[in-house]
């Protein structure tokens, strides 16, 4: 079969200040590249020069832009396309804080985090899915009574 051959290359944004933290960051939190995240991303440029890339695809979090520039390069005209369904899921209230604090104030919340993440996900999203009940409730009462 003579067909087309495609090759994905799959990769993580750099290090942050908040991986160093041990801070989650999920959905809305950005923490920028540490130096190490920033030479991490150019020793992957490096070794990815001599590959024929055609785009890049990265979430629209900061962190992950910048890796995607940085493996670009500055002299190779690669589209990046950014997609907001790549980003990482929505974590809520742990938006930030640490590991210890989460598993703290909720160990069975945290173990399904890690362990059973279809629960976790689960309860997280009926939450949120509350919340913006109540919202569209009330605005749809206040400009339709």
């Amino acid at each position: 079969m003579g067909g087309l051959e495609m090759k994905i290359y799959l990769t993580r944004h750099g290090q942050t200040q908040w991986n160093i933290e041990k801070r989650l960051q999920g959905w809305g939190g950005d923490s920028p590249l540490t130096e190490k995240g920033i030479i991490d991303a150019k020793l992957l440029r490096d070794r990815l020069e001599d590959m024929d890339i055609d785009i890049i695809y990265s979430s629209t979090s900061g962190r992950a832009i910048t890796t995607a520039e940085i493996i670009r390069g500055g002299e190779k005209d690669i589209e990046i396309v950014m997609n907001e369904a790549l980003k990482e899921m929505d974590i809520g209230s742990w938006q930030g804080r640490t590991l210890e604090e989460i598993r703290r104030s909720n160990l069975q919340e945290y173990h399904n985090y890690w362990h059973a993440p279809p629960i976790y996900i689960w309860e997280s999203m009926v939450e949120k899915t509350s919340i913006r009940y109540k919202k569209s409730y009330y605005l749809n009462r206040q400009y339709n009574p």
